[in-house]
């Protein structure tokens, strides 16, 4: 009868840690009042070994960041909505499709 129970116990416990990690997961980013994370990476370009250029989303603003070891450096701002790092980055090459 010991065994059962101390069993029964065992089995709850492993199954509450899935449903307890799902929940962890699903409140990472939320804020309190419900609202969504102020801070969003949209895209993302490696430029060397350990450079890389972010395009992210700060309080409804685009920002373009050169990340480094040990820096970070603000590339361009102006407030606008950019859809990919192409469009942020004036003279970019682009490469377009004829139809």
């Amino acid at each position: 009868m010991e065994l059962a129970r101390a069993l029964g116990g065992l089995l709850l416990v492993v199954a509450l840690i899935p449903l307890l990690a799902h929940g962890l997961r699903r409140l990472q980013g939320l804020r309190p009042g419900g609202a969504a994370a102020p801070l969003r990476i949209i895209a993302g370009l490696s430029v060397g070994t350990r450079e890389r250029v972010l395009l992210i989303e700060a309080e409804g603003e685009r920002l373009l960041i050169g990340v480094a070891p040990g820096q970070v450096r603000l590339l361009r701002h102006q407030g606008q909505s950019y859809a990919t790092i192409a469009d942020a980055l004036p003279g970019a090459a682009r490469t377009e499709t004829a139809p």
